[in-house]
């Protein structure tokens, strides 16, 4: 068995990221053999005016998509974390026509690196994010698959725990670097989650995503931008036993500062198991 000292960390970053959930267990870095998995279902509605850069860009748009998403620690502060989308797409436009496609979506792999993660966490984040797609359809018709291109990925993140109350706060810095496109973005997010009544956890969370550098005079064939994006979440989370958890959200993207203003609603299975030191 580990020290004391490392057994309460172990304990303390294991309840934190069963209750962070999709939350990415901010900047806490599990122990080595730790797992966090979830799968779950998510449906957005609203407009996706940034998915296609012509008059012809979708007025209303649907996206329902299966996720899957994982973390396992590899010990000596690093974690890694991985996160695939399958999609179904709708779209339509002004004269009432209806698009459809489906398929995988953006696969993320991220490596974090936690030299801190007791009560006050430190996290730094490395990694890339590739789309699973082709960005332009080739019967010219609106693409409804997301922005395209391959993103490199660098973050740092600060948490704070308030054990033994169930209780944390996130904040996080992320860069997101569009390789051959002049479009990236830097996205600040901020967490504050709370345990009520026996299982249950409500999180709250805003996230502010403005893209920078992009331009009209792109050529076909580059990447597509990243867009700017401005969301107001929560979720509630329920602790079933034997690591097993069930997942709830709900997201706003208002009409100010989003290129594809709508909401999202999902829900997710999460499974965890306990690692070592």
């Amino acid at each position: 068995m580990g020290s004391p000292r490392t057994t309460t960390v172990c304990v303390l970053v294991g309840a934190v990221a069963l209750m962070a959930g999709e939350a990415h267990a901010g900047p806490w870095a599990r122990p080595l053999g730790s797992v966090y998995g979830r799968a779950g279902y998510g449906l957005f509605r609203g407009r996706a005016g940034f998915l296609q850069p012509t008059d012809e860009a979708p007025t209303t748009f649907t996206s329902r998509a299966w996720e899957l998403y994982l973390e396992t620690g590899l010990g000596a502060h690093l974690e890694l974390d991985l996160s695939v989308r399958h999609v179904t797409n709708l779209g339509t436009v002004g004269d009432g026509t209806t698009f459809t496609d489906m398929g995988p979506e953006d696969l993320e792999l991220t490596l974090k690196w936690s030299p801190r993660s007791a009560l006050n966490a430190l996290g730094f984040v490395v990694g890339a994010r590739q789309a699973l797609y082709e960005r332009l359809s080739a019967d010219g018709r609106p693409t409804l698959r997301g922005p395209g291109g391959a993103d490199l990925l660098l973050g740092v993140g600060y948490g704070r725990s308030f054990w033994p109350r169930r209780a944390w706060v996130v904040l996080d810095l992320l860069l997101r670097y569009r390789l051959g496109s002049p479009s990236s973005a830097v996205r600040l997010r901020a967490e504050a989650g709370v345990g009520l009544l026996g299982p249950v956890s409500v999180v709250g969370q805003v996230e502010v995503q403005p893209a920078y550098g992009r331009t009209g005079d792109v050529a076909e064939s580059a990447p597509g931008p990243i867009p700017t994006v401005f969301s107001l979440g929560a979720k509630v989370l329920l602790a079933l036993g034997a690591g097993v958890g069930l997942a709830l959200e709900g997201v706003w993207y208002p009409e100010v500062l989003n290129d594809g203003p709508g909401y999202r609603l999902g829900f997710g299975l999460t499974w965890e198991r306990a690692g070592g030191r």
